[in-house]
């Protein structure tokens, strides 16, 4: 079955479906990935918008206050993400990520590349190890401004095994989706070989029997696609060559009564010297049955009559030589 043309055709386009199916979902993969990330980037901004508002009304100015550390823990819990207020020059003035907000010991972050983009007016986002929190961290941070004025920095972070949890979640219900459809593409490649096997059956089997002489034998496949068209086809050819084959048996009949009934004695021969064929007239004009002569050689049945040579020197020469008997 595995080297039959059906199957080849329906493991070409089977194989098709399943490359295709594995490219789409690694750019589904990858899409999705990035949308993920988008969405995360588009929620984080909106909570810092939220976080800006609270911040005005709590009169942030840029600096230490009482209060700020425990606006950021409990922004921080209800929002699960670690909350972090800093100063024009960098300075962290609250983090909900350490024990009471407090930011004690904590480097000066104005180098960090989204917290000096925001310094400079700009929302940015980044990603890093944290040797704070010792783990991978997505950061946002957006200007905090007050009465239209920039008083600091808002940062909101979120630990990658957080984002990576989502991206695998994602990547698996990619993959369990292409799982699902690929396993549906070999049920429908394997209906499709049973399907296929029915007429491609039937005709491998009438070519057989129009090869063995059987031209009254039809192919018979229902339908309407192309395989019907070439059962017709196969079908067409065999009733034009019984037409033919008719027509032949029917002139050769003609000119074998025509050779038969002749008055002159004719033989026809091989290039060898063989006779093919003889008609009764040569029979009685020679003593020779015809059936008899058929298959024989001129010389050994005519030998020294003159008639051997005769033959002889027409087939050496290829052009007409008469002679005379008593």
């Amino acid at each position: 079955m595995f080297k039959t043309f059906k199957f080849r055709l329906v493991a070409s386009c089977l194989a098709l479906v399943l490359f295709s199916l594995g490219l789409a979902a690694w750019l589904a993969a990858g899409r999705l990935q990035e949308t993920a990330m988008d969405n995360l980037r588009a929620s984080l901004a909106s909570e810092s918008l939220l976080i800006e508002e609270r911040l005005a009304f709590a009169g942030f100015a840029g600096r230490p206050a009482p209060g700020l550390r425990r606006l950021a823990l409990d922004l921080g819990s209800r929002l699960g993400h670690r909350v972090t207020f800093i100063a024009m020059d960098g300075a962290v003035l609250a983090d909900s990520g350490m024990p009471g907000g407090n930011p004690a010991g904590m480097d000066n972050h104005a180098g960090r590349p989204e917290i000096a983009a925001a310094l400079a007016g700009s929302p940015e986002n980044s990603s890093r190890y944290s040797s704070t929190l010792d783990k991978g961290m997505f950061y946002f941070a957006r200007p905090a401004r007050v009465n239209g004025r920039q008083a600091g920095v808002i940062r909101l972070s979120v630990p990658f095994s957080g984002v990576e949890e989502q991206l695998s979640s994602i990547r698996k219900s990619v993959l369990t989706a292409s799982a699902i459809a690929a396993a549906l593409a070999v049920l429908l490649g394997l209906w499709l070989i049973q399907v296929l096997s029915a007429p491609f059956g039937e005709i491998i089997a009438a070519s057989k029997r129009f090869a063995a002489g059987d031209l009254d034998h039809r192919a018979r496949v229902a339908g309407y696609g192309e395989l019907k068209k070439l059962a017709q086809t196969l079908n067409s050819m065999a009733e034009e060559l019984s037409r033919r084959m008719g027509e032949l048996a029917a002139r050769t009949g003609e000119l074998e009564a025509v050779f038969e009934n002749m008055s002159e004695g004719l033989v026809l021969t091989g290039p060898d010297g063989t006779i093919k064929a003889m008609n009764s007239a040569a029979g009685r004009l020679t003593g020779v049955a015809p059936d008899k002569a058929v298959g024989s050689k001129v010389a050994d049945l005519f030998g020294g009559t003159g008639f051997d040579a005769a033959v002889a020197g027409a087939l050496a020469s290829g052009r007409p030589v008469s002679m005379e008997t008593a």
